[in-house]
């Protein structure tokens, strides 16, 4: 659980997103026969093909508002901003247009809210809890509350992954790079022990996060393969660091196409490629044939589809006084509940959860 918790005071709701369906079906001729599992959440992973879809989905998914503040369960796969993607197809360029801020207005005239400030999001891969500020004075005293958990090293927010692989328990310093190459940004892993004090005007290339992670639940799916469902507590997530992260502990996060291919096995030995080695576009993640069994994974493009599995679970703030707009002593803690795919893929993998995480 996270530290410096004085009270939950959120409200939960389920997301409402297509889920996968399990359907199972039984030899009739021999009825020792285990049964034989099937389903269809590839097909039912949510699509943004409007505004309105981008809509409905956020207002089912509310899980916090109160006179200053109001939280939502992001899907994975959906930007906050839109990215600029150059499209000659009219369709294509409609389509890369989609993103939350593009339905803020209206999701504020649904919610009869006249200001919706992000002040806290996550990457676009992840899902999870995402926090907007509904009046100025909450904007003010929120972003300077960040910028003190950050400064101090001060865990306020959970994320829960599923990783190809099983890493040890940890409580580290990383320091990850992020730099342009060729028409790509890419991340990857600083050497420094220390960031070097940037130049004014001098764009931020270099980040360091304190990284606590916590294995909840482990599967051997063979005797070269097992998978994990973790917990990571980064005292600060910026970009692409919790990608990177498990990259380098040798259990990428199910769903990373981007940096897990960097991750090679030599004679049987795990061996991470220099980024510069590796293709940045085009790629699809490598998973062991085990996995594509269990999940029912037969085409490359079957595999593509599978979203990044890091979900942001829960989010610690301070409440912001409903008059005076100071923050007070009382805390809130804003819990998203796992998407369905991700929570059923735990159980085809053999991952077992207690209640109690």
């Amino acid at each position: 659980m996270l530290k410096h918790i004085c009270q939950r005071c959120a409200f939960y709701q389920s997301v409402q997103l297509p889920i996968a369906r399990t359907v199972t079906s039984y030899n009739v001729q021999d009825k020792e026969t285990k049964p034989v599992t099937g389903h269809h959440w590839l097909e039912q992973l949510p699509k943004w093909s409007s505004k309105q879809d981008i809509l409905t989905v956020m207002l089912d998914n509310v899980l916090y508002e109160d006179s200053h503040i109001v939280a939502f369960n992001k899907p994975a796969n959906l930007a906050m901003y839109s990215p600029k993607v150059k499209s000659k197809n009219e369709a294509g360029a409609s389509a890369s247009s989609l993103s939350i801020h593009s339905v803020r207005q209206n999701i504020g005239q649904s919610l009869d809210i006249k200001l919706m400030k992000e002040i806290f999001s996550v990457n676009r891969l992840y899902s999870g809890v995402t926090v907007f500020a509904k009046t100025q004075r909450a904007v003010d005293v929120l972003s300077q509350y960040f910028i003190h958990v950050t400064t101090n090293k001060i865990e306020c927010q959970r994320y829960r992954a599923l990783t190809i692989g099983i890493p040890e328990n940890c409580e580290e310093k990383f320091i990850m790079n992020r730099r342009p190459m060729d028409e790509w940004t890419v991340c990857f892993k600083s050497e420094k022990s220390s960031i070097p004090r940037r130049k004014q005007g001098q764009a931020r290339e270099i980040i360091a996060s304190n990284v606590h992670l916590n294995t909840i639940s482990t599967s051997n799916i063979s005797k070269s393969c097992g998978v994990a469902v973790i917990d990571i507590f980064p005292t600060k997530c910026k970009w692409d660091l919790l990608q990177v992260f498990l990259l380098h502990k040798l259990a990428p996060a199910l769903g990373d196409h981007q940096y897990s291919p960097r991750l090679r096995y030599i004679l049987g030995k795990p061996i991470i490629m220099d980024y510069k080695d590796c293709a940045h576009q085009d790629s699809i993640q490598t998973l062991p044939p085990e996995i594509q069994t269990r999940l029912q994974l037969k085409i490359p493009s079957d595999i593509a589809k599978l979203p990044l599995h890091i979900h942001c679970h829960e989010l610690s703030l301070p409440k912001v006084h409903p008059v005076k707009g100071h923050l007070a002593s009382e805390k809130v803690l804003i819990e998203a509940s796992l998407p369905s795919y991700f929570e059923e893929i735990q159980s085809l993998l053999g991952l077992n959860i207690n209640d109690s995480h």
